[in-house]
Parts: C-alpha cells; sequence; structure tokens
C-alpha cells in the first residue's frame, strides 16, 4: 500500500526523485542503498518518497515489461525511469486483493498530471513530455490488454530479473513461487533488546504507555506492528533497543561466548551483530570492516546502546583479505565472519537489491567471500569456532561455500548448523539467511 500525504501537492517533485533513485539504481548501479538514499532526503516528503520508491521497486518487473510494449525505444535512460515510476504509480490504482482499503491511492489524471509536470520539471525529460502523456493515456485506455500480453511472463507476475527468477526456480523447485512472493511483502520491524538496558517487561510497559502495538517474540526481541519511524520509537535515545531482523539475532546466539574470550567479528558494519556479541558478555573484541562509512554507523550504535569502551573494543577499517594491515597476531577464540554477498534473502529490507544485481555478480561475490574465510581461517586458534553467515538463500553463497571450504580446510568440521533459512514463513518470521559453524580442530 502507498502511503498517500493530505493533498496532492509537490507529487511531481516525489515523482522526478523517484525516478532519479531508479535511474541510479538501473544505470549507475549505485552501492548506496535506497533506505540510506531516502534517510537522507528531506524530512516533510520522506514518508512519501520512501513509500513510492518502494512500492516502485516491488513492482518493477511488471512496469519493465509493460513499457517495452508501450514504447519501442526511449528517446533517454531518465525518460525510461520517468515512464516506469509512472506506470507503478497507474498499477497502485488496481484493487489490491490482500489489502483492506480498495479505494485508489491516487486518481489516474493526477498521476499523469503530475508526471507530466515531472516531465517538464527536467531538462532531460522536458522534450519528451507529450510522449509520456500520449503513452501513459494508450495504457489506462487498453490496460486490460496489456496486462493480458504480459500475463506469461516471469518477471512481470514475480517482479524479480528473469535470471533471479530462474535460479530460484532451479534450487527450490517445490517452493520457489512462495520464496519470490514472500520476499516481496513489506518487511517486519523487529527490534532486540538491549540486555545491558532494560529487560522486556519495561519494553513492553514502556511501548504500551506509547499506544504502539508490540508482539512479544522472546525475552529480547519484539515486533513492532505500527508504522513509525524508528527514530520516533520510544527509548532510540536511550539506547533501550535496536532494529535487528529475528533472523539475524540468530548469530551471536549460535556461540558459545564467555567472558574474556578475543572475538573477531569480521565484516561488522553497520553493527547489529557487533552490539549483540558485546551485550552477551564482556569480551575483548575487534570490529573489522572495509568500509569508513558503514564504521562510522557501528560506531554510532555501540554509543548509543553504551557498548563502547576503547578498552576492550577496536575499530578497524581495513580489507580482511589484508592481514599484514590490521591483524596484530594474536589469535582468536571465535570469528563471525558475516561475508558480503547478493542480498538475495533480504530483498523484503532491500527491495533495489534484485535490480542493482547482474548474474555475473554473483562469481566475483563468491570469490570474495572465499578469499575472506580462508584469510579468517588462519587469525582462529585450534579448537576455535568460525561462524560463516550470509543474508543469501543462493547456495553458492551458503551450502556450496562451505563444501568446498570443507574439502580444502582438513583442519576444519562442520558443527550443528541451522544452514539455510529461507523468507517463506508468516510475515512476522524475519528474512533469509545462511548459518554454518565451523570448528578448527586443535
Amino acid at each position: 500500500m502507498i502511503y498517500k500525504d493530505k493533498t496532492n501537492k509537490d507529487l511531481y517533485i516525489v515523482i522526478q526523485l523517484t525516478a532519479k533513485l531508479l535511474h541510479d539504481i538501473l544505470y549507475k548501479k549505485k552501492t548506496l542503498t535506497l533506505s540510506q538514499v531516502l534517510d537522507n532526503s528531506l524530512p516533510d516528503i520522506r514518508p512519501v518518497l520512501h513509500s513510492i520508491s518502494y512500492y516502485v521497486m516491488r513492482n518493477l518487473g511488471w512496469a519493465r515489461t509493460i513499457s517495452k510494449i508501450l514504447i519501442k525505444k526511449f528517446p533517454n535512460s531518465e525518460f525510461e525511469s520517468l515512464f516506469l515510476v509512472s506506470l507503478c504509480l497507474i498499477k497502485s490504482i488496481f484493487k489490491n486483493e490482500n489489502s483492506s482499503n480498495k479505494d485508489p491511492i491516487y486518481n489516474d489524471y493526477t498521476i499523469v498530471d503530475q508526471s507530466i509536470l515531472a516531465a517538464k520539471s527536467y531538462y532531460k525529460t522536458f522534450p519528451y513530455a507529450g510522449l509520456l502523456n500520449a503513452a501513459l493515456r494508450n495504457f489506462l485506455r487498453n490496460m486490460h490488454k496489456f496486462n493480458a500480453l504480459v500475463k506469461n511472463s516471469l518477471e512481470a507476475k514475480f517482479n524479480y530479473p528473469e535470471w533471479w527468477i530462474k535460479k530460484i526456480m532451479y534450487y527450490y523447485p517445490n517452493n520457489w513461487q512462495k520464496i519470490l512472493s514472500s520476499a516481496n511483502c513489506i518487511s517486519p520491524l523487529h527490534l532486540r533488546i538491549n540486555r545491558r538496558k532494560t529487560n522486556i517487561n519495561f519494553i513492553v510497559k514502556l511501548f504500551n504507555e506509547n499506544n504502539i502495538d508490540i508482539k512479544v517474540i522472546n525475552d529480547f526481541s519484539v515486533l513492532i506492528k505500527n508504522s513509525i519511524p524508528i527514530y520516533n520509537l520510544p527509548g532510540f535515545n536511550e539506547g533501550l533497543w535496536i532494529v535487528q531482523d529475528i533472523k539475524a539475532q540468530m548469530a551471536a546466539k549460535l556461540l558459545d561466548i564467555d567472558d574474556g574470550m578475543n572475538i573477531l567479528d569480521a565484516c561488522a558494519a553497520p553493527g547489529g551483530k557487533t552490539t549483540h556479541l558485546l551485550e552477551i558478555a564482556n569480551i575483548q573484541l575487534t570490529a573489522l570492516d572495509i568500509s569508513k562509512k558503514r564504521l562510522i554507523k557501528l560506531k554510532e550504535n555501540l554509543e548509543r546502546l553504551n557498548l563502547y569502551n576503547k578498552k576492550n573494543v577496536h575499530i578497524i577499517c581495513a580489507d580482511a583479505c589484508d592481514l599484514s594491515n590490521w591483524w596484530d597476531g594474536k589469535y582468536y577464540d571465535i570469528i563471525l565472519s558475516d561475508v558480503p554477498c547478493s542480498g538475495s534473502g533480504v530483498v523484503r529490507n532491500h527491495p533495489d537489491i534484485r535490480w542493482m544485481k547482474k548474474i555475473d555478480d554473483i562469481n566475483i561475490i563468491i570469490e570474495t567471500q572465499r578469499n575472506i574465510i580462508n584469510t579468517l581461517w588462519k587469525t582462529l586458534k585450534p579448537g576455535g569456532k568460525m561462524l560463516y553467515s550470509t543474508c543469501s538463500i543462493f547456495p553458492e553463497e551458503g551450502e556450496l561455500q562451505i563444501l568446498e571450504f570443507l574439502r580444502s580446510h582438513l583442519d576444519a568440521k562442520l558443527l550443528p548448523s541451522p544452514g539455510q533459512i529461507l523468507p517463506i514463513e508468516n510475515l512476522e518470521g524475519g528474512n533469509g539467511f545462511f548459518y554454518a559453524i565451523l570448528l578448527k580442530n586443535k
């Protein structure tokens, strides 16, 4: 469902900004995620920009398929992006059988009018405002015909790139449709309670007093049922909780962490798992990440949760594969290796991921993962454990990656582990992850 402001004022600006975001994702493959861009947008338009942008990403396959029928050749990529956004907004008029609200969010006249205004407000699309008007009105007149033409298109039906769909079909022949459909839903908001500061009873009381509907998942996790910006939730500034998917919360609990242990959190930013490790026990922790910007966010999270102490927390910006640049030679008791991945398990949270990735990217990602865990293994003491973690549902990044690692490391033993977790539970169930616990033989 699309959020609508009280008036249609400045809708064309939101359409224009959404088109720019889409253009950056499709043509510039910007690594800055959609959520990060939206966080930096103007507060007064952020809710509607967030809603429309995410809706576009979740319906882009349909729009791309329809657009190729309506316009054989786009005058430029900026026009194409604007046209795709406009088509998705028109799709929002259709009755949604999963929604209790059957009324259109914006009427067709408003969408066409504001889309044309957006075109006229940017020099690269201004000359083609007439083409945009004609194409949109053609679709509105004949939408049933056009929808019938694309009914057999996998990309139009499931709203993923075709290569992505075929990969899921190949690996999960019995439930591929459920995986694709559930991952294309709105993500649930889970909070992990900071056990160093509070407890579940206080959190329940705090949220009830503020009329916020929650569901208790366990003693340290709750699900927020209201649609509220996290910064407006009680306890944020006080560091009483942190946003973390319920399946991501499994990582720290899979390791037998005791006080005094020397632990490495590799690829640590933005710090969800880092903070969890520090909440569980009094440890020496090294948080390693290659991104300076993401480490700034990690430090902010540590400080907000009151978990940052220079004596026991060491934040290092370096390439995990370059040991000479960061490792002091002291072996780790435990390593959490949350390696870079395709993000195929967290499409709910980051619906732009599927459109940024190409099939050729997967092989590069797999090689990066292999280099990281091969290097980190050298820093683990005999008898120590490494938790290999990804937020992917592609087996090449999970089970197959670990099988290859075990073949090449005779001193490694796979312990009982969750393995592949698919995002096919009810919408409160969380995202897709892979976990493997590896023991280094003495």
